[in-house]
């Protein structure tokens, strides 16, 4: 018996998707102003729903049933299961997107902090519209 390594990559990618969609309805719930006790319990099914999902589909799809690590097809999964395969594994895919958005995100949050000229030019600035602005040095704020 062969196994088809190409399908257990893609089962790991999966279940990586699944991690981060769980992962980001969790953060979403967390937003509602819940009880702690429900929050917390919502957490304790958090953990067991990223760890258990994968195994049972590893077991179910993977060893048994439709055999996919040992060259079964995807398509032989119920429709259902495979739209939500489908969510996590676009998930999955956005995954570097995200991590670059918030790298560019968090470098362009650190340049808006930098000074842009000296508090006496900020001064002016603030008195004229009302609201600080950039300005690009003093010299030409002056005249010179």
């Amino acid at each position: 018996m062969q196994i088809a390594w190409i399908n257990v990559v893609i089962f790991c990618v999966l279940s990586v998707g699944h991690a981060a969609l769980i992962v980001a309805i969790t953060n979403r719930v967390h937003a509602w102003p819940l009880p702690k006790r429900l929050l917390h319990r919502f957490r304790q099914g958090h953990d067991l729903v990223i760890v258990l999902l994968p195994m049972i589909f590893a077991w179910l799809a993977g060893f048994r049933g439709e055999r996919l690590f040992f060259g079964g097809l995807w398509h032989t999964l119920p429709l259902s299961l495979l739209v939500y395969l489908a969510v996590c594994g676009a998930v999955a895919l956005s995954l570097p997107a995200v991590a670059l958005h918030r790298q560019l995100a968090a470098k362009s949050r650190a340049a808006a902090r930098l000074p842009v000229a000296d508090s006496r030019s900020r001064t002016r600035a603030r008195v004229s519209s009302g609201r600080p602005r950039a300005v690009q040095s003093v010299d030409s704020c002056s005249g010179q």
